[in-house]
C-alpha cells in the first residue's frame, strides 16, 4: 500500500470496523422469508438472466459480503500490524484521532494545531505505514 491508500484506509477506519461489525452479524444469522408463488403467477414465464431460487440468491449475496468483509479485514489488518512503528506520541494522537473517526478539523481543534501542521503529520504517519 502506498501513503494515498494508507490515509485513504486511515479515514475510512472507523467505517470499516463498524461494517465489519454488521457484516458477521449478518453473516451469522440466515433468515429467509420468501414466498412461493401459486395459481397463475407461477406459470408464467420468468425473467430471463435472474435467479429464479431465492435461496440461491441469497447465497450469492452473502458471498458478495464476505469477499467484501475479506477486503476490509486485510486493509485494517495492515494498518494493525504496523501500529508499532509510529513512536512520535503527537503522531499516535492523531493517528487515533483518525482511528476513531475524527474528522482533520476536529483534530486541529483538539489538538489546537493548525491545519497545515495536521496534514504534516497525516502524511508522515501514512508515510511511516506504507513503509
Amino acid at each position: 500500500m502506498n501513503a494515498k491508500e494508507v490515509y485513504k484506509t486511515l479515514r475510512d477506519y472507523h467505517w470499516m470496523i463498524r461494517e465489519m461489525k454488521r457484516l458477521e452479524e449478518s453473516l451469522r444469522d440466515f433468515k429467509f422469508t420468501g414466498t412461493a408463488q401459486y395459481g397463475e403467477e407461477a406459470a408464467m414465464p420468468k425473467a430471463v438472466g435472474h435467479i429464479s431460487n431465492p435461496v440461491a440468491g441469497e447465497a450469492i449475496r452473502r458471498q458478495t459480503k464476505s469477499k467484501r468483509m475479506k477486503r476490509m479485514e486485510e486493509k485494517v489488518l495492515f494498518i494493525h500490524n504496523r501500529l508499532d512503528r509510529i513512536t512520535d506520541e503527537v503522531e499516535l494522537v492523531v493517528l487515533d484521532c483518525l482511528m476513531d473517526g475524527l474528522t482533520v478539523t476536529a483534530i486541529t481543534q483538539h489538538m489546537r494545531i493548525g491545519r497545515k501542521h495536521a496534514y504534516e503529520l497525516i502524511d508522515s504517519i501514512s508515510e511511516k505505514l506504507s513503509e
